[in-house]
């Protein structure tokens, strides 16, 4: 019995020694090193000058709010929005019985005056006639005298006051006061009782249409007035509308913002007040033509210094990360201007600046492209 026990264990030996020699033998995998994927951007000049746009909406280059100079009830409104209009042609019309019945007095009174003035005046060179021939006194004269020339005032007040009749009658027909103008606005309606200054209508005259655009105080020191702009209209696909800068206004509130008013030809006719429009002002951006713009997001600041990752080549495709110090000078929205530090070519990292650091070894992904402009 006892020899069974032996044998049985010298065969559990056996069996264990060589499980354990077959595991040693046996090569483990050496597990290679994980090298990070960056993405990079080369450095490359970028243009001293760059397209900043703004939106704003159209509006008339002359525009006109027309009103009467005098209250009353309107009578006729023949005019409708987005109607074109001719010199003369009646706008609107008030209520002018009342006027026409003064008008009508005036005309009368006139005429009464006149043949008054015309008998006294028959008289006065009667008199004249015999004053010559001593035939009545001088003081005869100077009554016949006097009463033509009371007579002559008389028919002169009463022609003013017709005069002036004529004019506040014709204060109740609102005319059209050029060519080429269009109905913008009709504020009023028939039957309404408008006073004196109140807007009737909103007229747009003109070939030229503006767009006003709000404007930061960076970009103002870099426009003048007369300076060539492009504007762009949702509504107009592909194709852009020359214009010209023609006022850049005072800010008007504390956020240093200031209107800026561009001006364009609209011949054709096609441009409406109202519309949404984006006009591109061409600015100077670079302090010296031997800098370069970079992403905002490949910047890294620290300790106050500032820094990018260069990507230096070590065999194909793969390379080693290093910390380089910058001078930076102007920014926009997602760029920025570095004036010292890099050099043409280089290549930066745009992507992953949390997880990289000096030394470490990188393996590269597809470029970029070109130095994106601001």
């Amino acid at each position: 019995m006892n020899k069974l026990k032996l044998q049985a264990s010298l065969i559990g030996l056996v069996l264990f020694s060589t499980v354990l020699v077959g595991c040693i033998d046996k090569e483990e995998p050496v597990l290679e090193a994980r090298v990070r994927p960056v993405r990079t951007l080369t450095v490359k000049p970028a243009p001293q000058a760059i397209d900043r746009r703004f939106a704003g909406g159209s509006q008339a280059a002359i525009s006109s709010r027309l009103s009467f100079r005098t209250g009353g009830e309107i009578t006729a409104l023949p005019v409708k929005e987005g109607e074109a209009v001719k010199q003369g042609q009646l706008i609107a019309q008030l209520n002018d019985a009342d006027l026409r019945i003064s008008m009508a007095r005036d005309e009368a009174a006139l005429r009464n005056a006149k043949a008054q003035a015309a008998n006294s005046k028959g008289q006065f060179a009667r008199m004249k006639n015999l004053l010559d021939r001593k035939l009545i006194s001088r003081a005869e004269f100077d009554n016949a005298k006097a009463d033509d020339e009371a007579a002559q005032a008389r028919a002169d007040e009463v022609a003013g006051s017709l005069a002036l009749s004529r004019k506040k009658l014709s204060y109740t027909r609102l005319i059209s006061p050029a060519d080429g103008c269009s109905v913008s606005e009709v504020h009023v309606e028939v039957n309404e009782n408008i006073d004196v200054g109140q807007p009737v209508v909103t007229l747009n005259c003109g070939t030229s249409v503006e767009v006003l655009v709000i404007v930061p105080e960076n970009i103002i020191p870099e426009l003048s007035v007369g300076e060539s702009v492009s504007v762009a209209f949702p509504s107009f696909k592909d194709r852009n509308f020359p214009a010209v800068i023609s006022e850049i206004g005072n800010s008007k509130s504390n956020n240093s913002a200031y209107p800026v008013t561009v001006r364009m030809s609209n011949q054709d006719r096609v441009l409406r007040p109202g519309m949404a429009a984006e006009v591109t002002f061409r600015v100077r951006i670079s302090q010296a033509t031997d800098n370069f713009w970079v992403p905002l997001i490949a910047v890294g600041k620290e300790d106050g210094a500032t820094f990018v990752y260069v990507y230096e080549a070590q065999d194909e495709g793969r390379g080693i990360v290093k910390r380089r110090a910058i001078d930076i000078a102007l920014f926009t929205l997602d760029q920025v201007e570095v004036t010292a530090g890099l050099a043409e070519g280089e290549r930066i990292i745009t992507a992953g600046m949390s997880q990289i650091h000096e030394g470490l070894a990188v393996r590269l992904l597809p470029d970029q492209g070109e130095n994106a402009t601001p």
